[in-house]
């Protein structure tokens, strides 16, 4: 039997796979974003041959945000080399991909939490079916980049609940950083790790090195942006965060998104009293401060803030996931095991 639903389950991932990369194929140039963000600069740096100097200066292109990192424009700009010309069909095709490797390692790092093999194909394939991971792999947003963040904290979910190598860790926030300003964050688990207070200033010098370096070209070469952080002041402050509450709660609630993701989630946290080592280290304090951090740019980002946090709560939720995820499946687990215990132990008294 359970032979027999393992393959079952991964038929089904099989068939979202096939169903991502369809939407690959046929829906791929709905997203403004992945249009006028990361397929623009891409053309850019290929057109102009390397650092798209003159696209990232030129006005008429400022909604691009011409201030985000360039390094997954820059690799589909090698993929346009690599097949010869400008082919966005060759970078959406990667996406169905990206989603694959995203399963196998959410696969992996459960079975690392040791989840039983089954159970964690389980959680896997229910993981593949939310609609943030299924549009951006190919349904509609092939080509953004909060699923390649995604990627990244899975991969360093994986590694931390292995053998937790600093230099492969470092590596995963370089590039993180360097796809979306945000990615630095994933530094956080980083700095929880055992070691003196110097080792950690080194850690995070290292870790912002790029992100500082980056914001020394863009204000070297005079190039806009289109948004900055800065204080509000209190009144407005409190305006932000109110918003923020109110559209984090209404993201929660989208079903269509989320199913009932989140409403089992907050209810299963009071349910599961112990939690293994690395829930109790990583997940829950790096979870915790990552709400907080992107509460600070809702409460200081120079945009309307009504529209910028409601259009974009769902990428912030979709970043977070895996730390949700790996939170979650741990307390379903427990759930069911306490559930099986306690049948087990009436069955034994009414005998």
């Amino acid at each position: 039997m359970r032979k027999l639903t393992r393959w079952f389950l991964l038929a089904l991932l099989i068939i979202n796979f096939c169903y991502v990369f369809s939407g690959a194929l046929h829906l791929s140039w709905h997203s403004e974003d992945v249009v006028g963000f990361w397929l623009l600069k891409a053309k850019a740096i290929y057109l102009e041959n390397g650092f798209p100097i003159h696209t990232l200066k030129n006005p008429d292109f400022l909604l691009g945000h011409p201030h985000y990192p360039i390094l997954l424009p820059f690799l589909f700009s090698l993929e346009y080399r690599v097949v010869g010309g400008i082919n966005e069909m060759a970078v959406f095709l990667l996406y169905p991909f990206v989603y694959l490797f995203i399963l196998f390692v959410c696969y992996k790092s459960l079975r690392k939490l040791s989840l039983p093999p089954l159970f964690s194909l389980l959680m896997t394939y229910v993981y593949s079916m939310l609609s943030p991971l299924l549009t951006q792999a190919g349904r509609e947003q092939a080509g953004s980049a909060d699923i390649v963040i995604v990627l990244f904290v899975w991969l360093l979910i994986h590694e931390l609940l292995g053998k937790k190598r600093l230099w492969i860790l470092l590596s995963i926030v370089l590039m993180a950083s360097q796809i979306k300003l945000e990615g630095v964050f994933l530094v956080i688990p980083i700095l929880l790790l055992p070691g003196s207070k110097w080792a950690r200033t080194w850690i995070f010098i290292a870790a912002i090195a790029p992100v500082v370096a980056w914001k020394y070209l863009l204000l070297s070469l005079q190039i806009p942006t289109d948004f900055t952080l800065q204080w509000m002041g209190v009144e407005e402050s409190a305006h932000r965060l109110f918003l923020t509450i109110q559209y984090t709660l209404k993201e929660m609630l989208n079903f269509k998104n989320w199913y009932i993701l989140w409403p089992l989630f907050w209810l299963s946290v009071p349910l599961v009293k112990t939690q293994n080592s690395f829930i109790r280290r990583f997940a829950w304090p790096t979870l915790s401060v990552l709400f907080l951090l992107f509460i600070g740019v809702y409460l200081t980002a120079t945009l309307e803030p009504a529209g910028y946090i409601s259009s974009s709560i769902d990428r912030v939720l979709f970043q977070l996931s895996p730390w949700v995820w790996v939170i979650f499946s741990w307390n379903i687990f427990q759930i069911f095991k306490s559930l099986a215990l306690s049948f087990l132990r009436r069955q034994e008294s009414s005998q």
